[in-house]
């Protein structure tokens, strides 16, 4: 017996990668915002404003040298993966 098309799973794929999507973004925010100010504001320079400063940059503004401004930027990333409650972000060293 022919079977239907698979319409109705790409509209239920569309639906579902919109939800996820949205509920991502949501994690990301919450995650942000439990960072405290420094980590929150270097990862946003960093990562997510259109203008994506590049680190060396970064360590200029926030008046680091390369090797504390790494222990800070590490600290930051541990801060959201830490809350990032969607999925794990943390990765081990074997």
């Amino acid at each position: 017996m022919p079977k239907g098309g698979s319409v109705g799973n790409q509209a239920e794929e569309t639906i579902t990668q919109r939800v996820y999507a949205g509920q991502v973004i949501n994690s990301v925010v919450t995650a942000l915002k439990s960072c405290d100010v420094v980590s929150r504001k270097l990862l946003i320079d960093v990562y997510v404003s259109s203008s994506k400063t590049p680190d060396y940059l970064e360590m200029e503004a926030l008046g680091y040298e390369k090797t504390r401004y790494q222990f800070y930027k590490n600290r930051a990333c541990l801060q959201f993966a830490d809350s990032f409650m969607l999925e794990d972000l943390h990765v081990f060293k074997k």
